[in-house]
């Protein structure tokens, strides 16, 4: 329940964020969010530091960046890729200690900078299963957690002789198609409704 907050948390800021000031000062109020983080643990500001990590603002970089990246790919603007970068390399910096960790972050990176840059490389990533996948994919990161591991205890516990190797493929199998009906329905249908309640409010409050 508690990382399911934390993960929409950042998405709610952001939300009323770019409703009252736009999407570059959302950005700017993301990053600044995770700069607060940074500065709380490297002076170990007691309870600063306790709110942060509450909230998730440690890892708000990865959220600026990938917004940063966003623009660049709608605005073909270098400054946006290049602001990108830099918030990625100081949220990598918390991982020098842990080189492992450190080049899978790099690796994944550039996997997700390189379709954005080059267009030629796109074409490797047209593939249907992936295309589906990236769309469930938020909701299927909100949910997976918790449920993933609460329905594979229940999935152990039916007494089937199924292999603990192939014991997540049927619970992610159920969480797919959720996510799927999730992105394809409930949110949809959730933002028409949010937005007939805002076109519904007096003109002083919109």
């Amino acid at each position: 329940g508690l990382n399911f907050i934390k993960n929409l948390n950042k998405n709610f800021i952001f939300g009323i964020s770019y409703f009252l000031m736009g999407k570059i000062k959302a950005i700017a109020i993301i990053f600044m969010l995770f700069i607060i983080a940074i500065f709380a643990e490297f002076f170990q500001i007691k309870y600063l530091n306790t709110f942060s990590h509450l909230l998730s603002f440690e890892y708000f970089g990865w959220f600026a960046s990938g917004s940063l990246a966003y623009l660049y790919f709608v605005n073909n603007q270098f400054k946006y890729i290049l602001l990108c970068v830099l918030v990625s390399f100081i949220e990598m910096l918390k991982y020098l200690h842990d080189i492992s960790a450190l080049l899978y972050i790099i690796f994944i990176l550039a996997l997700f900078i390189t379709p954005i840059c080059f267009e030629k490389t796109r074409i490797l990533f047209k593939n249907k299963l992936l295309l589906f996948f990236g769309l469930i994919s938020y909701p299927l990161y909100l949910i997976h957690e918790n449920a993933l591991i609460s329905l594979i205890c229940k999935t152990n516990q039916l007494g089937l002789s199924i292999p603990n190797l192939l014991l997540p493929i049927l619970p992610l199998l159920v969480l797919c198609i959720i996510s799927y009906v999730i992105v394809a329905y409930f949110e949809p249908f959730v933002s028409k409704t949010i937005q007939k309640i805002i076109l519904k409010l007096p003109s002083k409050f919109v």
